[in-house]
């Protein structure tokens, strides 16, 4: 059910921002900030001949760059909930990338939340539409009233 999978999800992102917070001396000590949501982030510039290179093979070397981060996160127990979302940073002549880690979550999505809450709106009126109808309608009270006199 969506509303246990957002529960979790919010739960997820408080607990691995709080041990993110926690440890920030920790995590600048090892080249990574946290900011104000508790995302884990840091920028890994290229080597100027891996810049020279095509665009696959920049988010190659990043990505093989990341074990000494992954080995920070693992020490302060966080690894199994870090998603890295690898992005270049936009500057004329920078061949740097942002890394940002934080955990990879589903149900917190704005989308979904509106949706979801305009569903069980929507349902929630329904049912208590149709209770109303069936409870003000005398002809459809007696029926009911008889099945169940009869069944009891």
């Amino acid at each position: 059910m969506y509303w246990i999978d957002l529960i979790k999800d919010i739960r997820l992102w408080v607990r691995f921002a709080k041990v993110a917070k926690q440890n920030r001396a920790f995590l600048e000590k090892n080249k990574l900030r946290v900011d104000r949501l508790g995302r884990i982030y840091t920028v890994i510039n290229l080597p100027e001949e891996i810049a020279q290179g095509n665009e696959y093979m920049h988010e190659a070397w990043v990505l093989q760059h990341l074990k000494p981060f992954t080995q920070t996160l693992l020490e302060i127990g966080v690894a199994d909930y870090a998603y890295p979302e690898v992005s270049k940073i936009d500057e004329p002549n920078s061949s740097a990338f942002l890394v940002v880690m934080y955990p990879e979550s589903e149900a917190i999505t704005l989308r979904k939340i509106l949706w979801n809450t305009t569903i069980w709106t929507v349902g929630f009126f329904a049912i208590k539409a149709l209770y109303k109808f069936v409870l003000a309608s005398p002809l459809i009270m007696d029926k009911i009233h008889a099945i169940t006199s009869y069944i009891f």
